[in-house]
């Protein structure tokens, strides 16, 4: 999911699943996985994570299908509105670049590997309005 285009086409196939603008609380990839947690525009205080796999048997073939993974509590029931961003599929064209800085950064004396990154907003806690989304990424 770190190569150039897969991140974005992984993103917009959930897109295309769900159907509807997505409020996302959440993006968490791995090599092989995408996944995206949602807030329920239904059923305030839920969420759901709908996720794209190269393992599954779509997967391995090259398709991008997304697979419901999880309806339920959101993480943050009463701060919700304050966790979820708005993104796009463009908004991932940025996942090579970001695993090949965190790379770079880690100057490691043997060859390594991003293994997972996630994209979230931390809940406000102690400002007055909710901070950007950030990225968290493992080598």
């Amino acid at each position: 999911m770190f190569d150039e285009g897969r991140a974005e086409r992984a993103f917009a196939a959930i897109a295309t699943a769900v159907g509807h603008p997505m409020r996302v609380g959440d993006v968490h990839i791995t090599p092989d996985e995408l996944s995206v947690t949602i807030a329920s525009d239904d059923k305030p205080g839920q969420a759901e994570t709908w996720e794209v796999s190269q393992k599954s048997v779509a997967g391995t073939l090259g398709v991008d299908s997304a697979k419901l993974v999880y309806t339920g509590d959101a993480q943050f029931p009463n701060r919700i509105k304050d966790a979820v961003y708005d993104l796009d599929a463009a908004n991932l064209k940025i996942v090579p670049k970001l695993a090949a800085d965190a790379l770079a950064r880690a100057r490691l004396q043997t060859p390594g590997s991003v293994t997972e990154m996630e994209l979230q907003r931390l809940p406000k806690l102690f400002l007055s309005t909710a901070a950007d989304p950030i990225w968290q990424i493992h080598v």
